[in-house]
């Protein structure tokens, strides 16, 4: 469904406002050109320019995704080179089962003790504050513990924290609880 250029930046300004815009929401307005809706001559605050700019590019929302997407395919890939890049080297990591770790033991972990075979990400929400985007969604992960010959399937709410540095982003934080069956 479609809706007009000003229904569309007025959902965008009121859901600034509030400091998030869901999929959910993004979905119902659908493609709409962002650029395109600077130039109405809607009032809109202040806020929502800059929500605009954050949503585009790199540094913004999708710039975000992009990096939660790279992780997850360097984890399937075991392509450790590219996490480290994505993982700041402060990094606090709790895992499903309630175990914490720094950069060292979440490495140690995905690089001796469990192999992922499959990471996917159900929809995200992303706020981003500064240089901080908070990101909040589902996981499904298909993992093989070492040792074990089956595989085990993992689904979970993540909560990560992401931090703008050295020019990219890089996960300070990952919360994750298992979702009930």
């Amino acid at each position: 469904m479609a809706i007009g250029r000003k229904s569309a930046l007025a959902i965008h300004c009121i859901a600034a406002a509030y400091g998030s815009l869901s999929t959910a929401m993004m979905d119902a307005i659908g493609t709409f050109d962002w650029g395109a809706a600077r130039g109405l001559p809607m009032a809109c605050p202040k806020r929502c320019e800059e929500r605009m700019a954050m949503d585009e590019g790199e540094r913004g929302i999708a710039g975000v995704i992009a990096a939660e997407q790279r992780r997850g395919e360097a984890l399937v890939a075991r392509d450790f080179a590219t996490l480290r890049t994505l993982v700041a080297p402060d990094i606090t990591h709790t895992h499903t089962r309630g175990v914490t770790d720094d950069f060292d033991g979440y490495f140690r972990f995905v690089e001796q003790e469990l192999a992922f075979l499959e990471a996917s990400r159900g929809p995200l929400d992303v706020r981003i504050s500064g240089d901080i985007a908070v990101m909040t969604g589902t996981m499904d992960n298909l993992v093989l513990p070492r040792g074990r010959e089956e595989p085990i399937r993992t689904r979970a709410q993540a909560l990560q924290v992401w931090a703008w540095r050295d020019g990219g982003w890089r996960m300070i934080a990952f919360q994750s609880t298992n979702l009930p069956a």
